[in-house]
């Protein structure tokens, strides 16, 4: 099976073997950032800032970030647009935990059932 050539990024003039076209956009076209992380904080409360999209990989990067530090926490959501299941899940433990949630959107707070 031969494979289709295409050019690596950067302007080289290396080529990738990819077998089909959908690969090809995946392995020249980095994947779109969904959610973006802000971290801030109050006097004696870190804040951490959701934008954008809750799911899939971004559940595991939030949970990098909030592990990285410690004391009491509050979740901006004024800028979250949606979560899936596990998005929603580590949500509601992060609230179990302790955490405060602020400004989470009309959808979001049903999910969460808030």
């Amino acid at each position: 099976m031969a494979f289709p050539l295409f050019p690596c990024i950067g302007g080289t003039d290396l080529a990738l073997p990819v077998p089909h076209e959908a690969d090809a956009r995946k392995a020249i076209c980095p994947l779109p950032v969904t959610l973006y992380i802000a971290c801030d904080s109050d006097p004696g409360t870190r804040v951490i800032r959701l934008e954008g999209w809750l799911e899939g990989d971004t559940v595991a990067e939030l949970e990098r970030v909030i592990n990285g530090g410690s004391g009491p926490l509050r979740l901006d959501l004024t800028e979250l647009r949606s979560a899936d299941t596990a998005g929603v899940d580590a949500l509601r433990a992060l609230r179990a935990a302790g955490a405060s949630i602020v400004g989470a959107p009309p959808y979001i707070r049903l999910l969460l059932g808030a």
